[in-house]
Parts: structure tokens; sequence; C-alpha cells
């Protein structure tokens, strides 16, 4: 790779002995003229200095439309989803350990804007740690209300231990104390329960899980309230054509009999023109209210999404005024305050970007969005209809493609996407199956991704 000053006919700079240069495909100069971007096929990249000696400040990955960056010494910044695709494996050491698993040591959030526009670079450290070993086995005790997980690990290296029944954090050991064998309470209707290891830099293990079957008798409280917006006032926010009924196709199928009983007790929240931002905040309320840890409720939102010049987002009502959104939206900050406030488990399935100006002017993105929630101290997890600046979309027949696809794969395709046959759909089937069905049905314009906050492992949600 060579930049050449097209004026003074000079080469500014000779890239030679390129990282895998044998497999470059394109290459690109930074907009500040500073940097080069070098493209392989396989997906990897590097961003090499053009005005100094340096060799190259940032490599990364492109994965599956996600993206991570890394600094020579493993520090790295990464999408919520590249974080958990991409992968370290260690030698003499059993299986692969996610990026996420480093989080605690090694992410620097906003790395490649620090590098590239600040000339900052993280303090060198010592090499990158090779995270805890644990296996076991865990199982239900002969009352079926406690579990037992029978551990093998090496003190030298575990401090402490995190039990996690359906993604939500139930109890945290010392290593030191516990011995081999924890025992501890089931939560409520927990399927699924991982014990992670963490050595004292913070690096974690893999999880040792296990799917606990069917609870005895239910005792988890399972709402739903949905809430879409099709009409706008202000002829800037164009008015849509599906959130009212993606709403109620949703509440019908999440209450639909799998069993003995509807699995959520659903409500309708405030339509249109009726849903203030008021009468939002009092439906999300009456939702969470009651509700404790292993309780779950979902929230689906649908219509348009929106930022003030301060980076404060709100969701559009059919009285919002873009120029005055702090009296006439409804902040997401007052949602995620109702949130933080329980203990329950939280699903969003968010359809707020429908517009082709999404993340210019005073429209937002669903990652902008779906980032800020996930942000919150809550037993969180984020379904979003589609990536950064994609439209979401919709066809007259079906309605919206994303509220088409989660009706598909948890109402009249079920069995077809409950790939480990359990009955149950856990967070990662509802994930693959919305994703191909909507990527399909889009010709790839629209793609869903999931993001969570205090969640870990696997977790049955409907």
């Amino acid at each position: 790779m060579t930049v050449r000053d097209r004026a003074t006919q000079k080469f500014l700079w000779i890239g030679e002995n390129l990282p895998n240069g044998d497999l470059l495909v394109d290459a690109w100069l930074t907009k500040d003229r500073r940097h080069a971007v070098q493209l392989n096929s396989d997906g990897n990249f590097y961003i090499h200095a053009i005005l100094d000696d340096r060799q190259s400040l940032l490599s990364g990955r492109i994965a599956d439309d996600e993206i991570a960056v890394w600094t020579k010494d493993y520090y790295y910044d990464a999408t919520a989803e590249a974080a958990a695709l991409i992968d370290l494996k260690f030698p003499g050491r059993v299986g692969q350990y996610s990026l996420d698993r480093f989080g605690t040591a090694r992410l620097v959030p906003d790395l490649a804007r620090a590098v590239l526009d600040r000339g900052q670079t993280p303090q060198a450290a010592a090499e990158v740690g090779v995270p805890p070993s644990l296996t076991g086995e865990i199982a239900l005790e002969e009352n079926g209300s406690r579990v037992r997980a029978v551990l093998h690990f090496d003190p030298a290296e575990t401090v402490h231990m995190s039990v996690f029944q359906d993604g939500v954090l139930t109890e945290t050991v010392d290593a030191a104390t516990v011995g081999n064998a924890v025992s501890f309470e089931r939560l409520k209707d927990a399927r699924w329960v991982s014990v992670i290891g963490f050595d004292s830099a913070g690096l974690a293990s893999l999880p040792v899980s296990a799917d606990l079957g069917e609870p005895l008798a239910r005792r988890a409280i399972t709402r739903a309230l949905v809430i879409g917006v099709n009409t706008y006032e202000d002829e800037r926010l164009r008015s849509l054509n599906y959130p009212l009924r993606d709403a109620g196709t949703v509440l019908e199928t999440l209450t639909e009999p799998l069993g003995k009983e509807p699995p959520f007790r659903g409500e309708v929240g405030p339509k249109d023109r009726r849903a203030t931002p008021e009468a939002i905040l009092e439906a999300t309320a009456r939702l969470l209210d009651g509700l404790a840890r292993g309780d779950h409720a979902v929230l689906f939102l649908a219509g348009h999404g929106m930022q003030d010049r301060n980076g404060r987002f709100f969701f559009a009502t059919s009285a919002t005024d873009p120029t005055d959104l702090e009296h006439t939206a409804l902040p997401f900050d007052r949602l995620a305050a109702l949130f933080e406030r329980t203990e329950a488990r939280i699903t969003i399935l968010l359809d707020a970007c429908h517009s082709g100006a999404a993340g210019t002017g005073s429209f937002t993105t669903n990652d902008d969005l779906a980032n800020s929630l996930a942000a919150l101290r809550s037993n969180l997890t984020v379904l979003a209809a589609a990536k950064g600046r994609q439209e979401s979309l919709g066809r007259r027949e079906v309605g919206g493609l994303f509220t088409n696809a989660i009706v598909t794969v948890l109402g009249k395709e079920r069995d077809r996407y409950d790939h480990n046959h359990n009955g149950r759909i856990e967070a990662s089937e509802l994930y693959r199956g919305v994703k191909t069905l909507v990527f399909a049905a889009s010709g790839g314009k629209q793609t869903p991704w999931i993001i969570n906050s205090r969640l870990v492992g696997d977790y049955a949600l409907f």
C-alpha cells in the first residue's frame, strides 16, 4: 500500500510487509488523512499511521457485521455482539474464550477515537492473562427446590465464583471457603444455571451450565405490555403503518396458551394519540409493580426514536415537537429509572427506527437506544429490530418484518426454533430465529440484534 500526494507527486507513506498482506482486498484513508486502513479478505483489518514510523496502531475484525478493535497489548473495544463472537485460544487450554471474558481487565470504551484522534494509547500492560479453568456438574437436589454444583478448579487461580440462573446473578461465593460443592435455592421457574469462576484480575472462566428442566410448579409472574405509535402530528415526523398492528400481534402471541395456562398476562398500553409520555410511564410502572427476582416483564415499543443535542434519548409520541423533545416526548432515562428499581428480568422488543433519516438530526438509531438501555443496572435483554442506520421494514400482508419474525419463532413455528427441544425458547434461539427470518425477508437490508446488561449465559425467555 502506498499513499501519494497528487499535487507534489511525492510518496507520503509506503506500507511494506503488511500483516497477512496476501489477503488484502481494499484500503482507504481516514477522513483526516492521517491513517491508512487495510482490509483483508478474512475480515481482519489494520489501521496504520502514515505520518510517522509507528507500526499498526490498531487491529480489528469484522464478524457478522459486528466490529472489534484492539491494540498490540490487546486492549480492545467492540460492539456487544462482536465481543461475544471473537475468541482467543490459549496453548494447552481446552476451549476458546470470547473477548467479553476480558472486559474487566482490557475493555477501553471509545478506544479507536482515543488512539486515532487524540493519540492516546493505553499504558503498556503485561501479557493477556489466561482465564481460570472451571469444570463440573450441576443438578437439582432431591426436593427439586435446590441446586447443587460440584466444581473442579485451582484455588490458586480462582478467587470467587458467580451463579447465574436464567441469566440473573443469584449467588457469589468465595472460592477459598466453598470447597468443591455449592448448594443454592432454585430461582422460581429458572431453567438454565451457569457457574463462572473469576481470577484476581477479573478474568472469567468458561461457564459450567445445565438445563434444570421444567419446575414442578410455576411460581414466576410473567407480564407483557405493548405500545405502538402510528400517527405523528408534526409533519417532520413521518407517520407509520405498522406499530399499532404489530403491538397487537405481539401481545396475541405472548398470551397464546402454550400449555395449561397463558405464559404472559398482557396489556395493550396507551395507543397512538393516547400514548402520552405520562401514560406510557404509568403503564410501565403497572407492568413492573410487585415483580421480584425471577419474575419476567416484556415491553414492546414501536415508533420513532429520537435524540436531543445533548445526546439524551427519547421515544416520540403523537404530539412530539422535534424542537422541544424535553416537554413533548418520553425520555428514555425516565423509563430506565423504572427498570433499575426492579430485580425482575425485563425483555424489551425495540422497533424504534423507522425513518430513513435515522441517525441524523433528531432521529436516532436502534443501536444508540439499545446500547443506552444495556448500560442500566438491571436484568435487561434488548432485542432490536435493526442495526445502525437500517430502516425497519414491513409488508402489507404481514406487518413489520421484525414482528412477523417474533410471531413465527414464539408462536406458529415454535417447535422449529426450539433447537434443544426443551419446550422453551432461549435467548440464543430467539435471536438466531428472528435474525435469520428478518435478514432473509429484507434481502439483507435489515438485521436484528440482541444485547443484555447484567444477564450472563444462555437463559430461557419464552
